[in-house]
C-alpha cells in the first residue's frame, strides 16, 4: 500500500551474495513498481471479456459483465455529488445506464461548461437537450469512464468552479 492508499504492485528480484570468510552473507535486490502494467492488464482483461460477448452477440452477459463496474462508478458519483454540492446540486440516481442528469439551481452551466473543461470536468450542458432554449441550469455527467476513485477529485474541481 502506497503512502496514499492506493495498491502497489511491485515486482522484485534478490540475490544471495555470500560473504567473503569471516563476513556476513547479504541479499540485494531492486524493486520494480509494476502497478501501471498490472492495471493495463486487468484493464485489458476486463475488455476482452466484454467484447468477446458482444463479438458473439450475448449482450446480456457482456451487461453483465459491466453492470457491477458501472453501478460502483455510479454509486461513486452519487456520493461525491451528496458530499461536496449536498442540496445546490439536485438529481435522481440513474438505475443504470452511464450518465446522471441534474440541475444547479440559479448556474448558468451554458457559462459554466468552458471553465470546467479548462479545469478538466466536462460535461454535457442541458441546454443542448431543451428545444426552446431553457435547460441552462441543467447538465449531464458521465460516470461510466471515470473511476470510482476519481469522482471525488472530479467533482471538488466542478465545485470550487460554482
Amino acid at each position: 500500500i502506497g503512502r496514499d492508499g492506493r495498491v502497489v504492485w511491485v515486482h522484485d528480484e534478490a540475490e544471495f551474495v555470500p560473504g567473503l570468510p569471516g563476513e556476513p552473507d547479504l541479499m540485494q535486490g531492486i524493486l520494480v513498481d509494476v502497478t501501471a502494467r498490472k492495471e493495463a492488464e486487468e484493464s485489458l482483461r476486463y475488455h476482452g471479456e466484454v467484447l468477446a460477448a458482444v463479438a458473439k452477440q450475448d449482450y446480456a452477459a457482456a451487461g453483465q459483465i459491466l453492470r457491477p463496474q458501472l453501478e460502483a462508478r455510479k454509486d461513486a458519483l452519487v456520493a461525491a455529488l451528496d458530499a461536496q454540492l449536498g442540496d445546490r446540486f439536485s438529481f435522481r440516481a440513474p438505475e443504470g445506464g452511464y450518465f446522471l442528469w441534474g440541475r444547479l439551481d440559479g448556474v448558468d452551466c451554458d457559462a459554466l461548461l468552458p471553465k470546467a473543461n479548462e479545469a478538466g470536468v466536462p460535461f454535457v450542458k442541458g441546454s443542448d437537450f431543451f428545444v426552446d432554449g431553457s435547460g441552462k441550469d441543467h447538465l449531464r455527467l458521465a460516470f461510466s469512464a471515470v473511476k470510482p476513485e476519481e469522482m471525488d477529485e472530479g467533482i471538488s474541481r466542478l465545485a470550487q468552479l460554482i
